[in-house]
């Protein structure tokens, strides 16, 4: 197999193609416990041969952008055109299996979302739903404490 050049190996989407190679298929990765090892693969038409030419191709037609991230769909599902985006930071981070969510009047969303329209802090919503407030209790219920933390 031939090395191909396509005078983009030191760009941000071949970084970004690299690290998702990485961390599905370097055991010495750091973060491969959360991808290969839990059965996260990267598609064969992107980890083959010509593999980042036609990543780079699928990714310009979806919405590839420098300030962007790749995204899994189905966080137990590889890598691969029908299963990945691109979206923001902040998206990203509502994305993560570690999110505490939380469901108020039949609307779910991440505790650190809630805390934006609560008069508590996230810590606090966490501090309470760990002692075994509701959730709707746990984020519009005002302090009654300077800090519930150290009640």
């Amino acid at each position: 197999m031939s090395k191909i050049k396509h005078g983009l190996s030191r760009s941000k989407i071949h970084g970004r193609w690299r690290s998702m190679l990485s961390r599905c298929n370097n055991e010495n990765s750091n973060v491969y416990k959360h991808y290969g090892a839990r059965g996260i693969k990267v598609c064969a038409e992107w980890s083959g041969e010509d593999g980042f030419s036609r990543f780079y191709k699928w990714a310009l037609l979806n919405g590839y952008a420098e300030n962007l991230t790749i995204d899994r769909i189905d966080c137990n599902k590889g890598y691969s055109p029908d299963n990945c985006r691109f979206i923001g930071v902040k998206e990203q981070c509502n994305n993560r299996t570690n999110n505490i969510v939380l469901v108020i009047n039949g609307i779910s969303d991440t505790a650190k979302n809630w805390s934006l329209a609560s008069p508590v802090t996230y810590c606090a919503i966490l501090y309470r739903i760990g002692h075994g407030w509701s959730h709707e209790e746990a984020v519009f219920t005002p302090s009654r404490m300077r800090s519930e933390a150290h009640g």
